[in-house]
């Protein structure tokens, strides 16, 4: 199995996309502000206002554990509840990675959160972008069809989420870039990720699982479904493995802080209580909530798992967990709130599309034109505060 360095690539291709995939982001960015100070009938001179704008839903949460931190417990309920129409929530249903991100840039410029927060989303949003690019060229063996799925993800509709005060960015660039290093073979790149990645989400814990089995990929010790344990089990395949060792160090390293301030090891389950999470079948959850919103996102959900069953005969083993993985464990939480923004983080849902080749161009834009309309009419959403963009 060849290496990304190892295929035909152009330097000049390489510089040409990645300066593209970067001005069309920042095109995008461009057309949000403009959208959002038409919709919030805003000023340009009004900067508060719009830096604002990427803060919306849940946004505000992780300014709190900026700012303030999280919050000492000495019961139980106190991380969260529901009764009736009584909630009780708190910060704690909150992973720190992000929050402590911001302010660590908040104190090293010396700015308010607002504008740290935008940083770190403009920068993590264009990492996040050449990555996948990367990534993207490495699977498809094809620079242009690489090129066209990144465009196609900078403008699928929800994806304005990558823009916003929301883990997505960060979580998903450290994915990302985890996969790249195991690519490369960059051990000690690995285990850096592997150590954010389960403070950045819930799901970072579970995301080692596509991550090890990517590495059997390319270590060619896992074929299909056939994989060769005897050499899984030998010394020079532990040696590369170790950097998964990250993994249950900061899972345990949390659960430790957890403990010391609430008196619970998995504090932030118990505060899920607080969103009225129930668990039960995943499949359940769909089409559960009357409300037209809750339909959307069932029909949204229906949609990306069949397309995911539709690319399966072009999917690598470890592409299917990670998809299936992220489809599956926020539904086991009994609802289908924010299904569109958890559904942005499955990259290899925009990436094996491509498998079979480039768009012609003019196929390509019209892709570009209508996802990026439909994007709009989700972000209107974000920018008036409608929990649709939850």
């Amino acid at each position: 199995m060849r290496t990304f360095s190892e295929k035909p690539c152009k330097v000049e291709v390489l510089k040409r996309h990645i300066l593209s995939i970067i001005a069309l982001a920042l095109l995008v960015k461009l057309l949000y502000v403009l959208a959002g100070q038409y919709w919030l009938h805003a000023s340009v001179a009004n900067g508060k206002q719009l830096l604002q704008l990427q803060q919306r839903n849940d946004s505000e949460w992780y300014k709190q554990i900026a700012t303030l931190g999280y919050p000492k417990v000495d019961q139980v309920r106190d991380l969260g509840y529901s009764d009736s129409n009584v909630l009780k929530q708190s910060r704690w249903a909150f992973f720190p990675l992000y929050p402590a991100v911001n302010r660590g840039v908040m104190q090293l410029l010396g700015c308010g959160y607002d504008t740290a927060a935008t940083i770190n989303a403009f920068s993590f949003s264009l990492l996040l972008f050449i990555g996948f690019y990367l990534l993207a060229r490495s699977r498809l063996d094809d620079a242009t069809a690489a090129f066209q799925a990144t465009c196609v993800c900078i403008v699928f509709p929800f994806h304005y989420y990558f823009s916003m005060h929301y883990t997505e960015s960060l979580y998903l660039m450290l994915t990302i870039y985890a996969f790249l290093c195991i690519e490369f073979r960059n051990y000690l790149g690995l285990s850096i990720l592997l150590f954010l990645l389960p403070l950045a989400r819930p799901n970072g814990l579970v995301v080692a699982l596509p991550l090890f089995l990517f590495m059997l990929e390319k270590e060619e010790l896992l074929q299909g479904f056939r994989l060769k344990i005897n050499a899984v089990f030998q010394w020079e395949f532990i040696k590369k493995a170790l950097p998964f060792l990250a993994v249950p160090l900061a899972w345990i390293l949390y659960a430790w802080y957890q403990h010391e301030l609430t008196g619970e090891y998995f504090a932030f389950s118990k505060a899920q209580a607080g969103w009225n999470k129930t668990f039960m079948f995943p499949l359940l959850a769909l089409f559960r909530e009357g409300d037209w919103r809750m339909q959307f996102n069932s029909v949204y959900t229906v949609f990306a798992i069949l397309l995911a069953v539709y690319l399966y005969r072009r999917s690598r083993g470890s592409e299917q967990v990670y998809i299936w993985l992220g489809l599956l464990l926020p539904l086991l939480a009994g609802s289908v709130v924010s299904m569109p923004r958890y559904i942005s983080t499955l990259f290899p849902l925009f990436v094996l599309p491509f498998a079979s080749g480039a768009l012609p161009k003019w196929g390509f834009r019209f892709t570009l034109i209508a996802c990026f309309a439909l994007q709009l009419i989700t972000f209107y959403f974000w920018v008036k505060g409608d929990w649709f963009s939850y």
